[in-house]
């Protein structure tokens, strides 16, 4: 059951310390509300007749084939399957394929689609700052429902707007009550000591931005990985996110502890950004250090990778790690993305989101951006995609990324046993080819229109193109309450600059006060 605004509030009025950490405030009054039920064995659905692009390499492509899903799984694949008290999904005409596998997004940033001039100064730094706790839970609860809408079942889910006890638990709930899967990945970092009306130092600020976590974000990721993640059956499961190894504002020896400290709380991944170098220093490479210190281990997913040799992925494959790649929100940093070299060496790759001020809510356009991407980087990743086709893309957007989370024996591909995370597609629409190869018609073809329904381990959350059990009106509300308060508030703050000057609000939204991009253009 979905946990509202109001409710939310109530479970976690209390100071934020002392109730989350401490009492029985907080977490635990609204544990109830909260946690997705799990799906019972016994319910019963057949889907029947549909062209089943299963990506299982031993059944293959089924056409006119029926799949049985039984509870959270699914029981049988085939023709002609017999089960009267299911029940029944004509698919006729149309293609039912595996739920996709996202590696890298951010669920609290939804609302940033309208916002075109996010960066990381106003958004990270201004706009997050502003936000409520129940605005985070309401922009997570509509990330994973806009992941859903696309067809997308798992996720990587790094929360990095934890600033107080109270927004990291409510990132963590919004994504469990979106029904969305995958793993909640809150990163152990991000506490503020500004809020709306302050003026500070810039420097200072993005000090903040990309330094240490306080204790209470480990203390806490304990509390709630007891609290919201006991159930190992449940989609969305426990895992955490590093501090950045790379930025040079930690100590490399503190960057190691705290990176073991996560490991102790045991999560089923853990996933951290890595360019490639520390510090700029491209003597020291990231992934080597973190390997020969035993902090890279098989449940691990490197963010981005763009700068990752081949040598170094291969390290990563050796060792059971995988890659999300973000090929759309890499263009805007100016960086190639590493998903045909991961290709080429056989390392686990899963497509990726990134910031969705830029990116199309259609998980299919990321799927293309990425071979688009490919080919316009010339050189190795263009002589690599050379020798892709739409099914390679397709299993790195289902099978292949699902290894990359960590996740191949549950989810990826039509196959009996495996949790049923499905996507049927409708074909009618004007434009949508009718060849004969279903990874072609979909990869080349298919979009968010056409995503007919959704199963999340067998429950239905998306039938008819409309999203199930879900209020159309909550975005609107959530943007006019944006609009109305968090915006406003956060622009509230100010920035002082090297020269002891207040940035001018020009300023703070040139993208070239981000870090990790091109210096502007001189004439």
């Amino acid at each position: 059951m979905k946990m509202t605004r109001k409710e939310f509030l109530l479970g976690s009025a209390s100071a934020a310390g002392a109730a989350l950490l401490g009492g029985t405030a907080g977490v635990s009054t609204a544990k109830a509300a909260s946690v997705t039920a799990t799906r019972s064995q016994g319910q019963m659905t057949l889907i029947k007749g549909a062209k089943i692009l299963s990506m299982d390499p031993k059944l293959g492509d089924i056409y006119g084939g029926d799949v049985l899903i039984d509870g959270m799984k699914i029981a049988e694949v085939g023709h002609n399957i017999d089960a009267p008290n299911a029940d029944q999904v004509d698919a006729t005409d149309m293609i039912l394929m595996p739920g996709m596998c996202d590696g890298h997004r951010h669920l609290w940033e939804s609302t940033a689609v309208n916002r075109r001039d996010f960066t990381l100064v106003t958004w990270h730094m201004m706009w997050a700052v502003a936000m409520k706790p129940e605005d985070v839970y309401d922009y997570c609860y509509l990330g994973g429902k806009m992941a859903i809408d696309s067809g997308v079942t798992r996720v990587i889910d790094e929360a990095h707007v934890n600033h107080t006890p109270e927004k990291m638990e409510a990132s963590i709930r919004g994504a469990i009550d979106s029904g969305v899967g995958g793993v909640s990945c809150p990163r152990l970092c991000g506490q503020v000591s500004y809020g709306p009306g302050d003026t500070v130092e810039y420097k200072k600020a993005n000090d903040i931005r990309i330094g240490r976590g306080a204790d209470w974000h480990f203390e806490l990721a304990e509390k709630l990985r007891d609290e919201l993640f006991s159930d190992s059956d449940a989609p969305l499961q426990f895992g955490l996110a590093h501090l950045n190894s790379e930025n040079g504002a930690v100590p490399l020896e503190q960057v190691h502890a705290d990176i073991a400290r996560a490991w102790a709380l045991e999560p089923v991944m853990m996933m951290g950004v890595i360019f490639g170098e520390y510090m700029g220093n491209s003597k020291l490479r990231t992934v080597p250090d973190l390997i020969k210190a035993g902090l890279i281990r098989e449940n691990y997913i490197a963010g981005h990778g763009n700068g990752i040799t081949n040598d170094e992925l291969l390290m990563l494959r050796d060792i059971g790690a995988g890659v999300g790649s973000t090929p759309r929100a890499e263009v805007r940093m100016n960086k190639p993305n590493p998903i045909a070299r991961c290709f080429k060496l056989g390392v686990p790759v899963a497509i990726g989101w990134d910031h969705m001020s830029y990116c199309n809510l259609d998980y299919f356009e990321h799927i293309r951006y990425a071979e688009d991407h490919m080919w316009a980087n010339y050189g190795e990743n263009k002589e690599i995609a050379k020798t892709m086709n739409a099914r390679d893309l397709m299993h790195i957007a289902t099978l292949g990324g699902a290894k990359a989370m960590g996740m191949d024996s549950k989810v990826g591909s039509i196959t009996p046993g495996k949790l049923a995370d499905l996507v049927l597609l409708r074909t009618d629409r004007l434009g949508f080819a009718h060849i004969d190869d279903l990874a072609e018609r979909v990869q080349t073809f298919a979009g968010i229109s056409d995503v007919d329904s959704v199963w999340v381990q067998g429950k239905l959350e998306k039938k008819n193109g409309e999203l199930v059990d879900f209020d159309k009106g909550m975005y609107e509300r959530v943007n006019n309450h944006w609009d109305d308060t968090v915006r406003p508030d956060g622009d509230t703050i100010k920035f002082i600059g090297e020269d002891g000057k207040i940035l001018t609000p020009e300023q703070v939204r040139s993208p070239y006060l981000m870090p990790m991009r091109p210096p502007p253009p001189t004439v």
